[in-house]
C-alpha cells in the first residue's frame, strides 16, 4: 500500500520553493499519496498546479497564522487535530516553523511519521533555527537540499554538536523540469519582444529577489565598468527595487540596467534562454536553482564564489569571482564574451551538469526516502542523490 504524505507548508505561492513539489508530486504521484496543508497565505493563482494532479491544498485554519503564532506554536493543536481525522502516514514539514510543528505533532500521534525539509543557510543563531536542530531527533529524515545547508546546520562547524541534532539528514537538491526548459525555447522571441529586450545586442541577465542576499548592488557597480553594448536585466521582485534604482541612477547606467520585476517561471527560462550570459551575484544561498536551469538551457554562466554554487559545478562549469568585486564580475564578463571557444566549452560542460538535477532523478529520492520511513522509524546517515 502506499504511504500517504501531507506537506506541511508555510505558505503557498508562485515561484516560492513549494511550488517546485508540483514537479517531484508529477513524477511519483502515482505511488505517494500527497496532500497539501498549509499554515500561512495560499496563492490561488497555484492551486491549478495541484488540483491537476489531483492534490488537496487546505488550510489548517481558516484564518493564516501570524509570524508571532508560529513562533509561539499555536499551529501545533490544529496540525494534531487534523492529523486524528486523516489517515496521514508521514509529515512532511517544508520549513523553519513547519519542521519543528510536524515532528512535534508526529509524537503526539501515534503511526505517524515526520520528515524535515531545510532550503537556506540563514542565520543558524535564531531561536527557530536552534529548535530545529533541537528537535530534529524527532524526525525520521530531515532533507537538506545541498551540501552546504547540511553543512551549516548539522556539520561540525553548526552551533549545536552534532551529537545533540542526531545524524538522520538526506542531501535532496532541487530539480528542474527539463520539460518546462525546452518548452520555454519557443516563447523566447514573444517573451524577449514583450519586454522590449529584442533590441539587445549582448544581453546579460540576472534572476534573483530583490534581496540584501542576492546582492544585485554588485551587478550594477559592474555595469558601471562595461561599455553601453552591454545590458543588463535583473529579474524579480522584492522590496530593494526602491534602493536599487536609486543606485542605478547614482551610477548613471539607467540605460544599461533594467529591473524588470516578478515574471512567471515560463518567462523567466525564456529571458534566460535569450541572454547572452547569465550572472548570479549572491552572497548567500541554500541552493541555486536559476543556476541550473541556465546550465540546462546552455548558457555560459559567471557566479559569485559561495559554497552552495561551488557545489553545483566547478570551474569547467562556472566562471567565478569574489562576492562584492564589481571589477572582478565586469573583467570575467568582458573574458568571456571576447572568447568564443571558451564560452562554447563552458556550455557543453553546463548541459551536461544539470542532467543530474532532472525531476526524475531527484523524485526518486523522495520515493526512497517516504517507502523507507513507511516501512521503518528512522534514516541514519548522510547520502546525496549524487551518490545514487
Amino acid at each position: 500500500m502506499k504511504p500517504t504524505v501531507a506537506v506541511l507548508a508555510d505558505k503557498i505561492v508562485r515561484g516560492g520553493g513549494e511550488s517546485l513539489l508540483t514537479d517531484i508530486i508529477a513524477a511519483i504521484g502515482d505511488e505517494v499519496a500527497f496532500k497539501i496543508w498549509c499554515l500561512g497565505h495560499i496563492d490561488d493563482s497555484v492551486r491549478p498546479d495541484f488540483e491537476k494532479h489531483d492534490i488537496e491544498i487546505c488550510r489548517v485554519r481558516d484564518a493564516p497564522y501570524s509570524s508571532t503564532e508560529k513562533y509561539q506554536l499555536k499551529p501545533l493543536p490544529a496540525v494534531v487535530r487534523l492529523l486524528l481525522k486523516s489517515d496521514i502516514d508521514i509529515l512532511h514539514g517544508y520549513s523553519l516553523y513547519c519542521n519543528v510543528i510536524s515532528r512535534m505533532a508526529s509524537t503526539v500521534v501515534s503511526g505517524t511519521k515526520s520528515v524535515g525539509h531545510h532550503h537556506g543557510v540563514a542565520d543558524q543563531w535564531s531561536i527557530p533555527r536552534v529548535a530545529n536542530v533541537l528537535t530534529n531527533r524527532l524526525s525520521g529524515c530531515t532533507i537538506c537540499v545541498s551540501e552546504t545547508v547540511a553543512e551549516v546546520i548539522y556539520g561540525p562547524s553548526s552551533s549545536i554538536p552534532r551529537r545533540v541534532a542526531g545524524n538522520n539528514i538526506e542531501v535532496v537538491h532541487n530539480p528542474i523540469d527539463f520539460d518546462l526548459v525546452r518548452d520555454s525555447k519557443q516563447h523566447t522571441p514573444e517573451v524577449l519582444q514583450r519586454y522590449n529586450l529584442v533590441r539587445y545586442d549582448d544581453l546579460i541577465v540576472s534572476v534573483g529577489r530583490l534581496t540584501e542576499s542576492k546582492n544585485h548592488q554588485t551587478l550594477i557597480r559592474a555595469a558601471a565598468n562595461m561599455d553601453a553594448q552591454y545590458h543588463f536585466v535583473i529579474v524579480g521582485g522584492g522590496d530593494l527595487k526602491a534602493e536599487l534604482t536609486k543606485t542605478i541612477e547614482k551610477y548613471g547606467v539607467s540605460d544599461q540596467v533594467t529591473l524588470l520585476g516578478q515574471v512567471d517561471r515560463t518567462e523567466s527560462l525564456a529571458i534566460i534562454n535569450g541572454a547572452d550570459l547569465f550572472v548570479s551575484t549572491s552572497i548567500r544561498e541554500g541552493f541555486g536553482i536559476a543556476l541550473v536551469e541556465a546550465m540546462a538551457l546552455g548558457k555560459p554562466i559567471i557566479a559569485s564564489s559561495i559554497p552552495a554554487y561551488r557545489e553545483i559545478g566547478n570551474e569547467d562549469v562556472i566562471s567565478y569571482f569574489q562576492p562584492r568585486d564589481a571589477g572582478a564580475l565586469s573583467d570575467e564578463i568582458q573574458r568571456l564574451s571576447e572568447s568564443p571557444a571558451l564560452l562554447a566549452q563552458k556550455i557543453d560542460a553546463a548541459q551536461t551538469q544539470a542532467s543530474k538535477y532532472s525531476v526524475e532523478r531527484i523524485a526518486s529520492r523522495y520515493r526512497e526516502i517516504y517507502s523507507q520511513l513507511h516501512t521503518d522509524s528512522h534514516i541514519r546517515g548522510i547520502s546525496t542523490a549524487g551518490d545514487r
